[in-house]
């Protein structure tokens, strides 16, 4: 028989943004989803259901249906929170009896899961609403099977569960390409190996070729490029923008033309021209203040130019000793030490990662236009519960009081 009892959740809690604290006296499963800072979003919804090894003690939504088609059971803002600010407070049991143990853990143990229902917008009025989802644009942390945690359910005792994650959602305003929100800080990252003209082809695109080898011939060029911005900076005491980086890496069928290129100091990478498909490499790393609204904001890049040598082939179609080559990186940002946001409890945080093929079986170049969630190859990615950032992330670059940046290992 099942022991019904509390469990608080302090779920949910977009990272940037503060939730209330948790009412004294209350039982049961206590959900608090705090703020999300996402502009043009009228509701955000939510689907829960708590489980023990034996079956399911309650749920409420139904998981892979929206709001709009149909889904009136899913937890939303505007029922449960502040509206447009997405946050959610919610309350129900846990199972406290015996046989409700999930191993590994020891003791009484239930598992919640949560789902991202939808992020809506109202075409409708107040009065009649008419709530419609954002299809795209966004990211969702969770996925098809939801963000799930164990934890102790104790018959007359209060047990509190935090998820902490960051929605991702994309703006079309800006430099590079497309724009992803980290917290307040607003990012672009792309991956492009060929300059843009007005045909629908790519393959008739002209070859970017920006870096020089080693005997002053500028070679087909790959560039890695991502830019952030914090918002407006007030004061020399504000937290600036930051980024966490991993070296930039090519990996190609076979072992011989792998390289990894370090990103930490700006300029020419290689004082010789080392063995594989990499001939020479340039690093580019500064900030930038923008003033387009009439305020300054705080922006810093960081951009890898990889050179490649062909072997053959034609300039608009050079081909390459290397064959399946790809390029592969990941890189964050936080408005001040990303370690503060990772301290909390179970978190979730974004990056962005590149998985971008450079050439093809037969070693000709296959790389054109790969902007930041574009679909091919560099997208928004988020890392497990309570883990940190990917182990490849091992440079941090801070903007320094006098201007400028600097780059040193993290963590």
């Amino acid at each position: 028989m099942r022991k019904l009892t509390s469990v608080g959740v302090l779920g949910l809690a977009f990272l940037g943004a503060c939730g209330g604290e948790t009412p004294a006296g209350v039982t049961g499963l206590r959900l608090e989803v705090a703020p999300l800072k996402l502009a043009g979003i009228d509701i955000a919804c939510y689907d829960i259901a708590v489980t023990t090894q034996t079956g399911t003690v309650w749920s409420q939504g139904a998981v892979g249906q929206g709001l709009s088609e149909g889904d009136t059971r899913t937890i939303c803002s505007n029922q449960y929170g502040s509206g447009p600010g997405g946050d959610v407070t919610y309350i129900g049991p846990c199972d406290a009896s015996a046989d409700a143990d999930v191993a590994p853990k020891v003791g009484v143990q239930n598992a919640v899961t949560i789902w991202v229902d939808g992020l809506y917008e109202n075409e409708g009025t107040d009065a009649v609403p008419d709530y419609q989802p954002l299809t795209d644009g966004w990211a969702d942390p969770c996925g098809d099977d939801g963000c799930t945690l164990q934890f102790d359910c104790v018959e007359n005792q209060d047990t509190r569960v935090e998820f902490n994650f960051t929605i991702l959602r994309d703006a079309n305003q800006g430099f590079f390409d497309i724009i992803v929100n980290f917290e307040d800080v607003f990012c672009s990252a792309k991956v492009d190996c060929r300059y843009r003209n007005e045909s629908e082809s790519t393959s008739d695109d002209p070859v970017i070729r920006l870096v020089h080898d080693f005997v002053g011939v500028r070679q087909p060029t790959a560039v890695f490029a991502v830019a952030c911005t914090g918002g407006a900076a007030a004061g020399a005491d504000v937290d600036k923008t930051r980024l966490y980086m991993s070296n930039v890496r090519i990996d190609c069928a076979g072992t011989a033309n792998d390289i990894s290129v370090p990103v930490n100091v700006p300029g020419r990478v290689y004082a010789e021209d080392p063995a594989g498909l990499v001939t020479q490499a340039q690093v580019f790393m500064g900030e930038e203040n923008l003033t387009s609204d009439g305020s300054d904001a705080d922006k810093i890049f960081w951009s890898v130019a990889i050179a490649m040598t062909p072997t053959g082939g034609t300039d608009l179609a050079p081909v390459f000793e290397g064959t399946d080559c790809f390029l592969d990186a990941e890189v964050t940002a936080a408005e001040g030490d990303v370690d503060v946001a990772l301290g909390r409890a179970n978190v979730t945080y974004p990056f962005i990662a590149a998985h971008v093929a450079l050439t093809g079986d037969g070693g000709a170049l296959v790389c054109a236009q790969h902007p930041v969630n574009g679909g091919n190859g560099v997208s928004t990615e988020y890392t497990p519960l309570g883990d940190g950032l990917p182990a490849s992330v091992t440079w941090e670059m801070t903007q320094q009081p006098a201007g400028g940046v600097a780059v040193q290992s993290y963590p």
